[in-house]
């Protein structure tokens, strides 16, 4: 996401919410295009501390790891199955006199 991204969804949230006279608040982690260069009226952004997103997102804490390695493994047999297929000897081509 560019910066430019992130300040037009954080201006058409902020306009929503203060249209509804509601005030949110975002939990964010602090990568760099996540910053402003204004203050939302009805929106307050909290960064989380550095080092902190592999901790909180379940997809940094290796929850597509088992979906990965299953299907690693069910390519290699496929594979493997496919290399044995052609090299058995009934696969072989002679040459007839």
């Amino acid at each position: 996401m560019t910066s430019t991204i992130w300040r037009e969804i954080i201006k058409e949230l902020d306009d929503k919410f203060t249209i509804k006279n509601k005030k949110i608040l975002i939990l964010i982690d602090n990568a760099s295009c996540h910053k402003l260069d204004f203050e939302p009226k009805s929106i307050e952004i909290v960064f989380m501390p550095p080092c902190t997103t592999s901790l909180i997102q379940p997809l940094d804490q290796g929850m597509l790891y088992l979906p990965i390695l299953v299907h690693t493994k069910y390519f290699f047999l496929i594979l493997y199955n496919m290399l044995q297929e052609l090299s058995s000897p009934s696969n072989h081509i002679t040459e007839s006199a």
